[in-house]
């Protein structure tokens, strides 16, 4: 089963040493991890809300805090498999968990 790993907080920002550690978890769990991406910075974020009828409403900044920082795929057996992984993620203290649909 896929899984998305959703990073809150700014590992853009990391020191030389967190990036390290985050190279070798990225290293460790290289099999299970189907794709990554980080984001830029929330300050770069739009966030669009169209639940006020047929007029968008738009605002700088991110819709959620802390920010997304980035987000990893990855395959595993059960969500005890992700949390196993998640357990050892040298980044930002608070990562949501969320299984993939298949379409």
């Amino acid at each position: 089963m896929r899984y998305v790993l959703l990073c809150c907080g700014a590992e853009d920002e990391a020191g030389d040493e967190t990036r390290m550690e985050l190279d070798r978890w990225f290293a460790e769990h290289a099999a299970s991890i189907v794709h990554s991406r980080w984001l830029k910075s929330a300050l770069t974020a739009t966030t669009i809300d169209a639940s006020f009828g047929p007029d968008l409403v738009a605002w700088d900044g991110p819709f959620s805090t802390p920010a997304l920082s980035g987000y990893i795929e990855v395959e595993a057996a059960d969500l005890d498999e992700v949390l196993r992984m998640v357990r050892t993620w040298p980044g930002s203290p608070t990562v949501e968990i969320r299984p993939l649909v298949t379409l």
